[in-house]
């Protein structure tokens, strides 16, 4: 009866020492991936977005037809505003990006100031990147693109999966051992 007692001690041991390390671990690398698809998710909209403000401003008698063209290939909400905020060009009309920018951001914007921003209040959450326009040194409107998180969403879960996972290997693997080396040894 005393192995058996080693054998429950020694793996509820082992057992907490694993968790003890894979949970905060899982936590962390659960909001470092978060950060990272957030953060590469701002920067590819952000880019985007220059690229329709440098067709903007170009000078092309064309650029409105191109940024309609740009906006069909991309999976994105991307909306043309003009000087006083009024909407040029959209590319989905049932997306109400207007009621997603507040005052305060429409004031950075027109200072040429760039916006980024999440919005949570909405299922599916979103990512708004929004970038002034300005030509001949004055704000001629601005570029507001709108992507879902989605996807971001569904990559978290899955990695969420994987650390599960491995936490519950991990927990057998430490009880298998625990029993092997009980059993070798006593």
């Amino acid at each position: 009866m005393k192995g058996k007692g080693i054998t429950f001690k020694l793996g509820l041991a082992i057992t907490i020492i694993i968790l003890v390390v894979l949970i905060p671990l899982g936590y962390v690398i659960n909001h470092v991936l978060q950060n990272y698809f957030i953060a590469k998710a701002y920067e590819d909209l952000s880019l985007q977005c220059q690229r329709l403000v440098d067709l903007i401003t170009n000078d092309e008698l064309n650029a409105s037809s191109m940024v309609v063209n740009t906006m069909k290939i991309t999976n994105n909400h991307v909306m043309l505003l003009d000087p006083s905020g009024k909407t040029v060009v959209q590319s989905n009309p049932e997306e109400h990006v207007h009621e997603m920018i507040s005052a305060e951001d429409w004031m950075t914007l027109q200072s040429g100031s760039f916006i980024k921003k999440q919005i949570t209040n909405t299922s599916p959450h979103f990512i708004l990147v929004g970038q002034p326009i300005i030509y001949n040194e004055k704000f001629s409107g601005s570029i507001l693109i709108l992507s879902s998180t989605e996807g971001i969403t569904e990559s978290i879960v899955q990695v969420r999966k994987f650390v599960g996972l491995s936490v519950l290997g991990a927990i057998l693997l430490a009880l298998a051992f625990t029993l092997v080396f009980v059993r070798k040894f006593s």
